[in-house]
């Protein structure tokens, strides 16, 4: 083997065992066949994955994973990776007790005692592995989050810092409601089984939360649905992202403490494998939960061969489809082929028809047989619960329907003969047609609500409008009516945020020369945004919702006040009056902000305070670092800006706009190396940014890397064509290279 290496022939172990089939029968052999294929991959400079490995001997699995325990027999010139044990300390946090290990890594429950001693989640692996990535592009409800990523090379190990939710995987609650019968559980069976298994912690919520008291109060199939839904809307984040689980399995799925089921473990997370294509060193996933298309995929990674067939967000549909059946059949993961949606039904009575071909159709064989999109089976999963008929999946049992319908409109019977009896033909169609508006109303309210949550805000609002539209002359309706235009007024406001956000966003590239018109074309939609600031500020809207939208507003304002600088005439009375009229009104809606304090000592000549110092007129809730960074530039303190900067990628490396900043400051000072560690981190957490790769370029300019920046260049006139200013630079750096 080492000398056909030499040679330049990659041989493998398979081919080894192929040509010497005998070697097969003698574990021993084999296992030192594996060690020398690792050695010879490392000494030439390719990775080589322990999940990858124990895919392709699943029959020596207990064997490898023994050796690999000891990393030293695998490492050749390197230490092994210096795991911690409970009780010890590991960069600023006090490791309590080990929560789970496997190949990758451990998982350790801590306390931070810089932070009040709150309790996280610390999960350490090798500094290769690159999970971190992944869960830097992902902020959503459905998806445990990382707070910190942080790599310590004196021990060789990747820190990731993420919060304790409590509760429990859901492989531990299936197997605390294993003795229940599925015929027999409860959504209450499912909230006492969290509790046995919850693990406790020092400063932890206690169990309990909306979430959980709709478990404790729903049917066991009820119960199923809503967490398949959560799960689902969670993955459809994910791939809008670019990004697929590929590991999705009972042990990466969290119950929280408060009931909301997560996501966990993206560490095999990455985008589609497309077909015809050489899937590289990526292997992993889990045999019992994985589609048709992905064991093909990873044979094909085992024998170096390119993947046949794409392997999409579909795979991940599959496996959800897999986990739900096992909730509520009660049994282990499907075997294939899988069962169908008669096997299900026969081993819970529970499961409605519908349900049943609404999991039949995730987990076919079949890529295009199943749902194109998580969203899509999300939506049938809700519109099970709220007793609806299902879009993905044909209807195919009257019955069903209904007894849906029923449960819809439980008096609608006899409504019915009242009617019938009372008005005979008239008031019957009358009722019909009364009926049917408001059915399409409550039809389109879930629809509405839909496209809500999936900041589809103008469809939403269009479909809620047609529904108040059609109900209007429906005098039963009052009820209905209402919830209609209080869901509506919810779209507006948060079409009128997204819009707000979506342009502080655009303001923040604005921070070099901007000419005179795109300057007062900005102003113009300030002044609009600003104008409809009540809307956006109503007491009603959840407390998240008005501080991020009170966020926004401060940006809004403070990015006016910089543009009003640049226009000529900035300095004359009237101008500074507007200035001073604007910040009033500014701390009369938002209230007391230390950015605001900060703008009006820079409007009054003083300048911005030390971010250490103190000032009885000065706001009690401290400015953010970046916020502080931000302010400094304003006022051209780039290398005071370029340390609140620094501070703030520190604690957050993942925030996009610190690392920005931190590159545009670096750069002006002349830091080319840390501005250009700076770009590629924002090119990492947005690479649909033209901006990102046009200031790279800059940087890998200034370094004397022409080929890097020329290619940057060419990248971010493909994102923007309009990008003027890559072009430019673009056509300079040819000529040099010419």
């Amino acid at each position: 083997m080492a000398e056909a290496w030499r040679g330049g022939h990659r041989l493998n172990v398979e081919e080894v065992l192929k040509a010497h089939p005998s070697l097969a029968a003698q574990p021993r052999t084999a296992l030192r066949l594996i060690s020398e294929e690792l050695y010879l991959r490392r000494e030439s400079g390719q990775p080589a994955a322990i999940e990858e490995i124990l895919g392709r001997f699943p029959q020596w699995r207990a064997e490898l994973e023994l050796l690999f325990a000891c990393h030293d027999l695998f490492e050749v010139g390197a230490e092994p990776p210096d795991f911690p044990e409970p009780g010890q300390r590991c960069g600023e946090f006090e490791l309590l007790r080990e929560l789970g290990r496997g190949s990758q890594g451990r998982v350790f429950l801590a306390t931070q005692p810089a932070l009040s001693d709150r309790t996280v989640v610390i999960k350490l692996t090798a500094l290769d592995v690159a999970e971190h990535l992944s869960l830097a592009r992902l902020q959503h409800t459905g998806i445990v989050p990382l707070y910190l990523a942080q790599d310590l090379l004196e021990r060789r190990l990747r820190l990731l810092c993420m919060p304790f939710m409590g509760g429990a995987s859901l492989a531990a609650v299936l197997t605390a409601m294993k003795p229940i019968a599925v015929a027999q559980r409860t959504g209450k069976t499912i909230a006492d089984a969290l509790a046995r298994c919850h693990v406790d912690a020092p400063q932890a919520a206690p169990l309990g939360g909306p979430a959980l008291d709709f478990l404790s109060h729903t049917s066991y199939v009820q119960a199923v649905c809503w967490m398949g839904a959560c799960l689902a809307e969670a993955l459809y984040y994910a791939h809008q992202r670019g990004l697929v689980h590929f590991d999705l399995k009972p042990s990466n799925l969290l119950l929280a403490g408060d009931g909301q089921p997560m996501l966990l473990d993206f560490h095999l997370a990455r985008g589609p494998i497309l077909p015809g294509r050489n899937a590289g060193e990526w292997v992993g996933g889990t045999r019992e939960y994985m589609p048709p298309e992905q064991s093909a995929a990873l044979a094909a990674v085992r024998s170096g061969q390119p993947v046949e067939a794409v392997v999409d967000a579909r795979a991940d549909i599959f496996a959800l489809g897999v986990v739900l059946h096992e909730l509520l059949g009660g049994e282990g993961p499907l075997v294939r082929p899988p069962h169908g949606p008669d096997d299900l039904r026969r081993l819970n009575p529970q499961v409605t028809q519908g349900l049943a071909d609404v999991l039949s159709k995730c987990s076919s064989p079949d890529p295009e047989a199943r749902y194109t999109d998580a969203q899509a089976l999300a939506d049938d999963l809700r519109r099970e619960l709220a007793d609806l008929p299902l879009r993905g999946v044909r209807n195919r049992s009257p019955l069903e329907l209904w007894r849906k319908w029923r449960r819809r409109r439980p008096h609608a019977a006899f409504r019915l003969v009242s009617l019938s009896v009372a008005f005979a033909a008239v008031a019957v169609a009358a009722w019909f047609w009364a009926g049917q508006r408001i059915e399409q109303s409550q039809r389109a309210l879930v629809d509405g609500q839909q496209l809500l949550d999936r900041q589809a805000y103008g469809e939403a609002i269009d479909r809620l409008q047609q529904a108040l539209h059609d109900v209007q002359r429906v005098p039963t309706a009052a009820a209905l009516k209402q919830t209609l235009q209080d869901r509506l007024d919810v779209a507006r406001r948060a079409k009128l945020a997204h819009e707000l956000h979506q342009f502080v966003e655009r303001l923040r590239f604005l921070d070099g020369p901007v000419d005179n018109q795109s300057l007062g074309a900005a102003q113009q939609a300030c002044e609009a945004f600003w104008s409809a600031r009540d809307k956006l500020l109503v007491a009603d809207d959840a407390a998240a919702s008005r501080e991020a939208r009170r966020g926004d507003l401060i940006d809004l304002v403070v990015w006016w006040l910089d543009m009003q600088s640049r226009l000529p005439g900035a300095e004359e009375p009237r101008a500074r009056e507007r200035a001073t009229k604007l910040l009033d009104e500014a701390e009369a809606a938002l209230g007391p902000s230390e950015v605001l304090w900060h703008e009006r000592r820079l409007l009054s000549g003083v300048g911005p305070a030390h971010a250490d110092k103190t000032d009885g007129s000065r706001p009690t809730d401290l400015a953010k670092p970046y916020q502080l960074g931000r302010i400094y530039l304003r006022a051209g303190d780039v290398e005071r800006a370029l340390d609140e900067f620094g501070r703030a990628v520190r604690n957050r490396p993942q925030e996009f706009w610190a690392n920005y900043y931190r590159g545009r400051c670096a750069y002006r000072l002349g830091s080319f190396q840390e501005a250009l560690n700076a770009f590629c981190a924002c090119v990492a957490l947005a690479p649909d940014q033209a901006e990102c790769f046009y200031n790279r370029a800059l940087a890998y300019a200034a370094l004397g890397q022409k080929q890097e920046a020329l290619l940057d260049c060419e990248r971010a006139l493909e994102l923007d064509p309009t990008l003027a200013a890559a072009a430019e630079r673009r056509d300079s750096l040819r000529r040099r290279t010419e």
